[in-house]
């Protein structure tokens, strides 16, 4: 797998996937990505409970 960007030098050779430094920087992106959708979730929660309490308190 090869992420391009227009700074990379098209004769640089490609990560081996097997490589232990290669392994673990993908999962650490990996961990990442997955912190993030968790923070988004939570934020997603808590906007979504406070609406629902707005109105709750807006319905008496």
């Amino acid at each position: 797998m090869r992420l391009h960007h227009r700074w990379d030098d098209e004769d640089r050779p490609e990560p081996h996937l097997t490589d232990p430094a290669t392994a673990a920087a993908f999962s650490r992106a990996a961990r990442d990505v997955r912190i993030v959708k968790v923070i988004h979730l939570g934020l997603l929660a808590l906007g979504i409970g406070l609406l629902a309490f707005a109105l709750l308190i807006r319905a008496r």
